[in-house]
C-alpha cells in the first residue's frame, strides 16, 4: 500500500468514526440519562397521592416523559385507571438498552392512589405490548 492509500484509509476511518459518534450522540435520551432513583426523587418532590390526574399528566409533560392513560375496565370491576409513563433508552450500555416505566394508579374520582417505578428491558416492553394488544 502506498503512502497516499494509507492516508485515504486513515481519513476514511476517522470520517466513519465521526459519523458513528454523531449517530450515537443523537439517539433520544443520550445526553440525559435517568436512573430509577432519580425518577423516584423527582416523583417524591412533585407528585403526591390524592393529586388529580390532570396534575400528574402536567408534571409528566413538563418532565418530557411520554405517557398514556388506560381507563379501568368497569365490566371487570376495575375502577379509575392507570397512567403509564415511559422514559426510553436509559441504560448506560449500548448493548442492552433499558427503559424506565412508571405506573400511576387512579381511583374512581381520578385521584392518584399510588405509583410504581421500575426499570425494564426491551424484552419486557415487547411482552407488555403483546399483552396489552391481546387484552384490548
Amino acid at each position: 500500500m502506498t503512502g497516499r492509500e494509507k492516508v485515504f484509509v486513515v481519513c476514511g476511518t476517522l470520517l466513519a468514526g465521526a459519523f458513528l459518534a454523531m449517530y450515537v450522540a443523537s439517539r433520544p435520551g443520550f445526553h440525559q440519562r435517568y436512573s430509577v432513583a432519580r425518577v423516584e426523587a423527582g416523583l417524591r418532590a412533585n407528585v403526591q397521592t390524592g393529586m388529580e390526574r390532570a396534575e400528574v399528566e402536567a408534571y409528566l409533560d413538563r418532565a418530557g416523559f411520554s405517557h398514556a392513560f388506560i381507563a379501568g375496565n368497569k365490566a371487570q370491576g376495575e375502577i379509575g385507571g392507570s397512567e403509564w409513563a415511559l422514559i426510553r433508552n436509559n441504560s448506560r450500555s449500548l448493548v442492552s438498552p433499558g427503559d424506565i416505566q412508571v405506573r400511576f394508579q387512579f381511583d374512581e374520582n381520578e385521584r392518584l392512589a399510588e405509583y410504581s417505578v421500575k426499570e425494564i428491558s426491551a424484552r419486557d416492553l415487547e411482552r407488555t405490548n403483546a399483552n396489552v394488544h391481546r387484552n384490548h
